[in-house]
């Protein structure tokens, strides 16, 4: 990585406002230097992280070092840090950037990307688009992956009373773990679109927000309804609680209950961990990012990812 002062630069300038507002730009910086530091040491000093990354994708051709992300000039003073994923198909993906695409600017960059990966064959670059000003994608992307931050003080100051219907119970473990999955195999029976997009999370991971006191077994009406859990994260710079799970099972969704839910588990986040919490969804997840704002947080920018090479 040669150009990591320019990459922070525009790492932090390219968070939200309103997230640098509630961070500070000094703490910002650090924790983006830190994550900068860790992706440099996981994937260029570590030759095991890239070998099992090859094995588990595998693609005829390719050499150990052709896995490894790399700087790569796109010409009038614009580099990017990129490397290679795999999704349904390879793509490129860009961690960091020594400024913003300007308008016009686009298909070219991508068409470098491309072949700088082309033993790869890869169909699409996945940028990070900004949460301020007029975004350079084209409105149609093959998948947007929003973030979505809110503020734990402002949120629960908003004087919105709790739902009486809805209590949270706090579990030390993860005793219905095969009820929780039956209920997320009915969820994607019922909305079979996003079966691509949703995963059930594993019993290992529930098991890790237990540890830290936030998986908690939904009751409504003191009838067991659903799960939801958060543990800590950091996402782009931003040190949060992330909410890594809130399913209702079918008899009550529906009926409104996903904010109230979500709010409780709010409410019962420890803010001396951080007075922040995050998620990423996908706008394809319109129930899931509706909630969310509902809740009180916001659009903090996302991931898009075009298809390529230009028409």
């Amino acid at each position: 990585m040669k150009h990591e002062a320019a990459y922070l630069e525009w790492c932090v300038a390219s968070t939200a406002p309103f997230v640098r507002d509630w961070l500070g730009d000094k703490a910002l910086l650090s924790t983006w230097s830190e994550e900068l530091r860790e992706l440099v040491h996981d994937h260029l000093e570590s030759p095991e992280v890239i070998a099992n990354y090859a094995a588990h994708c595998p693609c005829p051709g390719a050499e150990h070092a052709d896995y490894m992300p790399r700087d790569v000039d796109l010409g009038d003073g614009l580099t990017v840090f990129a490397g290679i994923h795999f999704g349904q198909a390879f793509f490129v993906h860009v961690y960091a950037q020594t400024r913003p695409l300007h308008a016009g600017e686009l298909f070219g960059a991508a068409d470098a990307l491309l072949e700088t990966f082309a033993v790869f064959e890869p169909t699409a670059v996945r940028w990070w688009e900004a949460a301020q000003g007029d975004s350079v994608f084209p409105g149609e992307r093959l998948e947007d992956l929003r973030l979505v931050v809110g503020h734990l003080p402002s949120i629960l100051a908003d004087g919105t009373p709790p739902d009486p219907r809805v209590r949270l119970v706090q579990e030390s473990s993860v005793p219905f773990y095969d009820e929780y999955a039956a209920m997320y195999e009915r969820f994607l029976t019922d909305h079979p679109t996003m079966r691509p997009l949703l995963n059930v999370e594993d019993r290992e991971d529930l098991q890790a927000c237990a540890d830290v006191g936030a998986l908690f077994r939904v009751l409504v009406e003191d009838e067991f309804a659903g799960v939801i859990a958060a543990n800590p994260t950091t996402y782009r710079g931003v040190s949060a609680w992330s909410v890594r799970e809130e399913l209702l099972d079918t008899p009550y969704r529906g009926q409104g209950l996903a904010k109230s839910v979500q709010r409780a588990l709010l409410a019962r986040l420890d803010q001396n961990v951080s007075p922040l919490v995050l998620g990423t969804i996908y706008t394809a997840n319109q129930p899931s990012l509706r909630t969310a704002f509902r809740v009180g947080r916001r659009d903090a920018g996302g991931w898009v990812t075009l298809v390529g090479p230009r028409p």
